[in-house]
């Protein structure tokens, strides 16, 4: 519920939404474990970090492939950052932390290396956030221009359907590369999800009472407190 999205691209049009969309599309090297407070791989198997923890040195899963069969490789990495840093591009908000690092350098097709210009403390995560972007696919396209349309993609999800100001729906991959590894385990059950735009929160609340919507996020502190139980 909300009004439609400008745009399903998280690094032209950054907002909780466009991320949650983004983020079950394309996948970063790593995240943070759920339960515990370290580094969890995602497209990344492993990792090394030098003694002055400037320069972090990434493997990728050998297992990792996009949506069209093509290996996810070092060079889509440094593809990401090259596309944020390009000035042409509407990714000002990225450029602010991925200007610390200089372009990533790739020693071989499943390892890159990411080298900060300073120490900082939130060095390693801001290297392992990088994603990885599909080279081959989108290198030739205007990115300011990849709003709603993702035939290439690595994560769980890809998009099914797009009605314009209406709804957009995901279609859960059987394919998806990752599907196996014991982290995704009992993770995205739905072969479906189905986001419908209302901006009348009013009208969204009611098609929230009657099933027509699962999930509403009520940010009104009026309509909380003396419309809901």
């Amino acid at each position: 519920a909300g009004e439609y999205p400008k745009s399903l691209n998280m690094w032209l049009d950054y907002n909780t939404f466009s991320a949650q969309v983004s983020g079950m599309m394309f996948e970063p090297l790593i995240t943070m474990d759920p339960t515990r407070d370290e580094p969890l791989g995602v497209l990344a198997k492993s990792w090394e970090v030098s003694a002055d923890k400037k320069t972090y040195t990434f493997k990728l899963s050998p297992d990792a492939v996009w949506s069209d069969g093509v290996p996810v490789t070092a060079q889509d990495v440094q593809f990401y950052y090259d596309v944020m840093m390009n000035p042409k591009n509407l990714t000002s908000l990225f450029r602010v932390d991925l200007k610390r690092f200089a372009r990533p350098e790739v020693i071989d097709d499943k390892t890159v290396r990411i080298v900060a210009n300073e120490a900082h403390w939130q060095n390693f995560w801001t290297a392992g956030g990088l994603f990885a972007l599909p080279k081959h696919a989108w290198e030739k396209l205007d990115f300011n221009e990849i709003n709603f349309a993702f035939p290439v993609v690595s994560g769980p999800y890809r998009i099914y359907q797009v009605q314009t100001n209406r709804s957009i729906i995901m279609q859960r991959r059987g394919d998806w590369w990752g599907r196996n590894l014991k982290m995704n385990q009992h993770k995205y059950n739905f072969d479906y999800l189905v986001f419908r735009a209302e901006e009348d929160q009013t009208k969204a609340l009611e098609m929230l009472k009657r099933g027509d919507f699962d999930l509403y996020p009520i940010y009104t502190a009026r309509m909380w407190a003396q419309q809901t139980d």
